[in-house]
Order: C-alpha cells, then structure tokens, then sequence
C-alpha cells in the first residue's frame, strides 16, 4: 500500500467532492491486515483535516505563488508533508521531502518539484512550530489554530462563554475511540467481551452505559463472527441514550422518523423484545438498505421501513403512535472530533436553513402521536438554537408538556451533554408527552 497516494487521494474527495473521511476510510478498516499501513493513512487524513488552517497558514508564509492559484493536488502534497513534519516525529526529514517530490512526479509536473521542495525545505530550516502562528486577531488566531471556519466560531461564540469555546475546540481534535452497544437480544456482554478479547481487541466500559464498549482498534471488526451474527452494532454512547430515554414499551406502535442508518430503530427493537411495530423511515430511499441490513444482523423482527419526506404530512398517520423519535439532521456540532470537515465547511447559512427544517419536521412529528404518547427530539448539536430553544418552541405552539429526563442521580428537563465530557459526542434530548 502507498499510504501518502491513498491519503491524498481520500483528501482530495473530502475536499472537492463532499466526502467524509470516515466513510472514505471505512472500507481500509474492514480488514485487519496491513494496520500499521492504514493506521498511518488515517493519521494523516484525519490529522490534515483537524489542522488544515494552520498548515495553509505555513504555505501561505513559504509559497510565492498565490494561494488560490495552486494546483489542488500540490496543495495537498504540501498539507500532509507539513503536517508529517509538524506532528509525526518518527517520519524522517529526509523522507518527508522524498515523498513529496514522488508524489508530485505522480500527481503534478515535474516543474512543481522545485517549488515543493523549497517551500518544505524553508520550512524544515526554519524549524517551525505552531507556536509561530502569529496573528493579532483572537478569533483569527483561534480559527487557524483549532481550524475552523468562521461561521462555526461565530455560532459557538454566540452560544458559549470564551472558556467554554476554548474547550469546545480542544475536544474537537481528541481521537475517539470506537463503541459498541451490546445486543443483549442475542448475547451478553460478558460473551462479547470474551470473544473480542480472543480476537485480540481491547476493551473497556463506558462509564455511565451498562450497555456500551469501547475498543481502541476497530481494525476489522465488522468482519468478527461477533459482528456478523449480530451481537453487537457499532453505535456511540449519546446515540444508545437517544433510543434508551424513548424508552417504547412493549406493543407499542412506535415511529422513527429519520431512521438511517438504523442503530437507534433496532435498540428500541431490543427493548420492545421484538413486540408491537416500529416504522423506520428515511427521506433517503437508498438508505432504507442499511437500516433492513442492520434489522436483520440484529435479529429486530418487528421493524417496516418507509421513505418519505418527513416535512410533508402524512394524514394516514395522525395520531397514530405511542412513540415518535424525531433524531433530527442537524450541525454535527457535537460530533466534529470523528467528522472533522465539518468544523471546516458549517455555515450560518446552512445551520439556519436546518433550523428551518428541524422545526418543519416537529410540526409533522407531534401529529402523529396519539394523546397520552411521547415523542422525543435529539440532536448531535451543541447549538442552543437547534436545541432548548427547538425545546421551547415545541411547549410554545402544541398541547404537550416536557417530560423529565434522569441522568447521573439528577432530574433534568433535557438532556445537553458537550463533546469534551468523558466517552461522549455532544448531544441533545428532550422528551415530551402529548396532553
């Protein structure tokens, strides 16, 4: 494997073509042989997106040609050589440049050799270091060094406290490790734990779910006979709360709105014992496959998928459900640490019209609950106005009353948590139940 030709080649998708790393890397992942390889191609995927400004602020510093007019495969030659040299001290100066000048042999022209060359040469002399970014502006400083856009700094700093947004930032970049939700339907954990430490996984328990793992090296582990016979699926801590305070009884008719990719709709299977139905539906036809995928691994029988657009009204299903979960499409501003393009690309623009479709979604969600039933809105935002203030226009505009959550020993009204508390993503919960 030419590990920096296969990370260039996942970069320039996330860049140009609104890839997501995480699912460009999937594939790599699935098979446990050449780790050392691929661990070092997430690395560098993962590692230029989380630094991108500050490694454009040193092109910038060292290039001649204007930043803009740069070819898009050199400027990722040079982010992910610089990248090396700032954060990889065990890659040699001498083979960080080699490689560039390959990669440029294999992507470029051979009159862009020189140019890469001295700008890496410059700025292995110079010895740089973060700590020469200097720029007189606060919020410029912060946006280059945690590498963010404006706008998502801008709506942070609306939301949060300058100390608060400091930590925000910092969590972005933690590593996150992979979790598991046991499937108690079909094993126990201590089953599961035994099989995936033979297998020579390491785990350990997440501190506040009974219910979740978390391995340091998900290497292969969809190809576990574990996985394949549906003992556990791959699913974060605050999504297995998502499912968990929906808490459907038995018998119950229940609907998941934006289903995909079904993780949450087969926990509430789980919990149900396979009775009543649960309708899982997707505006996204093509996705309706992963959830049918996932019910089926799982052993969830009682689950029908649908797909339509979940703004739109449907009067078959006024007032037919004892449980809607309305997991709405949101910012990912909890979830920036395992998506990071995100922290790069999220506009005002765009977190606006989701607002805007958040509340169009409510509106059809609480008509199909039945009186006396419950619906549940959650998000991986971090964002007040995806979030309490979503909450406050549900109380507001329909016959519902909030329904109080316990988290930690604690009665809440919802549940907030933020990305930088321990084996969390940042998400939101708010339960209701309709008078």
């Amino acid at each position: 494997m030419k590990e920096r030709e296969t990370a260039i080649e996942i970069l320039l998708k996330t860049h140009y073509e609104n890839g997501y790393a995480s699912d460009l890397l999937k594939n790599l992942e699935a098979s446990k042989e050449n780790q050392k390889e691929i661990g070092f191609v997430k690395k560098l995927v993962y590692g230029v997106l989380e630094e991108q400004k500050a490694l454009d602020y040193f092109i910038r510093e060292y290039s001649n040609t204007p930043f803009a007019h740069l070819d898009r495969e050199i400027l990722e030659i040079l982010r992910i050589s610089i990248y090396q040299y700032l954060f990889m001290d065990k890659v040699p100066e001498y083979a960080i440049v080699n490689e560039a000048q390959e990669l440029v042999e294999k992507y470029s022209e051979d009159r862009n050799k020189a140019f890469v060359n001295g700008i890496l040469r410059n700025a292995i002399r110079d010895e740089i270091s973060k700590s020469d970014i200097k720029l007189k502006n606060k919020w410029t400083r912060l946006e280059v060094e945690y590498s963010v856009s404006k706008d998502l700094l801008d709506l942070l700093r609306k939301n949060y406290s300058d100390k608060t947004i400091k930590k925000i930032l910092k969590s972005y970049n933690y590593s996150s490790d992979t979790m598991i939700r046991v499937n108690k339907s079909k094993t126990t954990k201590e089953e599961l734990v035994s099989l995936l430490t033979e297998e020579g996984y390491k785990l350990r328990q997440h501190e506040e779910i009974d219910a979740v793992l978390i391995l340091e090296n998900s290497f292969g582990l969809t190809e576990t006979e574990a996985f394949k016979k549906g003992y556990f699926t791959i699913q974060d801590a605050s999504s297995v709360l998502s499912a968990f305070y929906a808490d459907p009884e038995k018998n119950m008719n229940v609907l998941d709105l934006c289903a995909a990719p079904g993780s949450k709709t087969c926990q509430m299977a789980e919990i149900m014992n396979n009775t009543g139905s649960i309708t899982a539906n997707d505006l996204h036809r093509n996705k309706l496959r992963f959830i049918e995928e996932n019910a089926e691994r799982l052993g969830a029988e009682n689950i029908e998928t649908a797909s339509f657009d979940g703004t739109v009204f449907r009067p078959e299903w006024e007032k037919q459900f004892d449980l809607v979960l309305l997991d709405a499409p949101c910012s990912g501003t909890g979830i920036i640490s395992k998506k990071p393009e995100i922290k790069l690309r999220r506009t005002k623009e765009e977190t606006k019209e989701l607002v805007e479709t958040q509340k169009k979604l409510i509106d059809q969600a609480v008509k199909y609950v039945k009186k006396g039933g419950y619906m549940l809105y959650s998000t991986c935002s971090i964002l007040s106005e995806e979030n309490e203030d979503q909450r406050d226009y549900i109380l507001k505009h329909y016959n519902v009353e909030g329904f109080p959550l316990f988290y930690k020993g604690a009665e809440r009204d919802y549940l907030k948590i933020m990305p930088y508390e321990i084996d969390q993503d940042g998400f939101f919960i708010a339960k209701f139940r309709k008078l």
